[in-house]
């Protein structure tokens, strides 16, 4: 009896686990705020990748971490690379698209310490006389991402960091001297 009963657990939890991986293979997290600063000021500074230091949350990762830039800082094209500790890793971040005042679309490369690919995209719209901003992480998940989601919520373990980053670029834009002329 006891036997049968464990085979049926064991069962019951393969099949539950096979029908998880086939059911996320790809996940979407999204987060808004809205900043105090006309909406061509916030995205002028997420149009620029020389800017994302002081919003990034992942940057606080390794402050040593080597960073270049290929062409241009902003707009299309625009691409961020980076190669850190175990922690921050190696990656390239580049500008899609890049719609004036409207939208940014990404593609993030991570290299290392565990490879993939997301999109990103950052939507700006009006919110009375502010900007709301909406961060958005996309992507297909690998094998490995899939059984990981399995054991992790992956809308707060990525969503949460998107937190503190939109906090972080609220806090660098609302406090700059030359937000209160803008």
């Amino acid at each position: 009896m006891f036997l049968s009963v464990l085979i049926a657990v064991i069962v019951t939890a393969i099949v539950f686990s096979v029908y998880q991986i086939i059911k996320f293979p790809g996940f979407r997290v999204s987060r808004s705020i809205i900043i105090a600063a006309p909406r061509s000021t916030v995205f002028t500074h997420v149009d620029d990748l020389r800017n994302w230091n002081s919003w990034l949350p992942w940057a606080t990762l390794d402050t040593d971490a080597q960073v270049r830039f290929e062409g241009s800082t902003s707009g299309s094209g625009a691409t961020l690379g980076w190669s850190g500790n175990a922690q921050a890793g190696t990656g390239n971040i580049t500008i899609l698209d890049s719609v004036t005042d409207e939208s940014i679309r990404l593609r993030l490369e991570f290299v290392r310490p565990h490879p993939g690919v997301t999109t990103t995209e950052f939507v700006f719209s009006d919110a009375d006389e502010q900007c709301r901003v909406t961060w958005t992480i996309s992507g297909r998940n690998n094998l490995p991402a899939r059984l990981f989601a399995l054991y992790i919520n992956l809308d707060k373990s990525v969503g949460g960091p998107i937190e503190d980053g939109l906090t972080m670029l609220k806090n660098t834009l609302e406090h700059r001297p030359e937000a209160a002329g803008d």
